[in-house]
């Protein structure tokens, strides 16, 4: 009896385990897919919001700890959000290609001097994007074409 209580207990300790990392990965994810969301996908821009998109969002790199102005991002003009999420579909940890065109503005920095005033220069284009997946949901934007 003492033996089979022993097992019994061990078998729970594991099954709880395997489940708090089950929920930590979705967590992950989850957190993954809305800085995803953040930095590449809007309702709507024009290739004139470059500026106030990126600094409004808060879009730089870190190099070795130092802020600087981030030299190229892509928004995908989605509304709703859903439809690049739906890309990754019953799809775990690999990239994938849209089947579609999506309406896409590139920002390309232009001028990088002043952090705090970084300038960018649109372009406006409909092209199939590829995105990495992971859980289900986009987050990472590997690029389009």
């Amino acid at each position: 009896m003492k033996m089979s209580s022993a097992f019994l207990l061990l078998v729970l300790l594991f099954v709880s385990g395997l489940a708090t990392g089950q929920r930590q990965q979705r967590q992950k994810w989850k957190r993954s897919y809305e800085k995803f969301k953040k930095k590449h996908i809007i309702n709507n821009m024009t290739e004139n919001d470059c500026n106030h998109v990126m600094k409004n969002r808060s879009i730089f790199v870190y190099v070795k700890r130092v802020r600087m102005c981030k030299p190229k991002n892509t928004f995908i003009l989605a509304q709703p959000k859903e439809m690049v999420k739906s890309i990754c579909k019953g799809q775990r940890n690999k990239k994938i290609r849209s089947k579609k065109g999506f309406h896409i503005v590139e920002c390309v920095l232009f001028d990088g001097s002043n952090v705090f005033n970084c300038r960018y220069e649109g372009k406006h284009m409909e092209k199939k994007i590829t995105v990495k997946c992971e859980g289900g949901s986009p987050v990472h934007y590997e690029g389009d074409i």
